[in-house]
């Protein structure tokens, strides 16, 4: 392969894993294990109610013995 596709592996009968730069993955995936492991639900919620996001109203339940 010529030009771009020599520079991200494009091959012939390569695998679908050399069809690419695989440089970011590691590095992308740390850093979105970061950020869920900091995001709480509370902080989800929030979020939400500032951006204007409607709760849904759910039925009230009632367990009578």
């Amino acid at each position: 392969p010529r030009g771009r596709a020599a520079q991200v592996g494009l091959a012939a009968g390569g695998t679908k894993a050399d069809r690419g730069p695989s440089f970011p993955w590691p590095e992308l995936a740390e850093e979105l294990a970061e950020v869920l492991a900091a995001t709480t639900l509370e902080d989800l919620c929030r979020r939400a109610a500032r951006a204007g996001v409607p709760r849904e109203l759910l039925p009230g339940y009632e367990y009578q013995i």
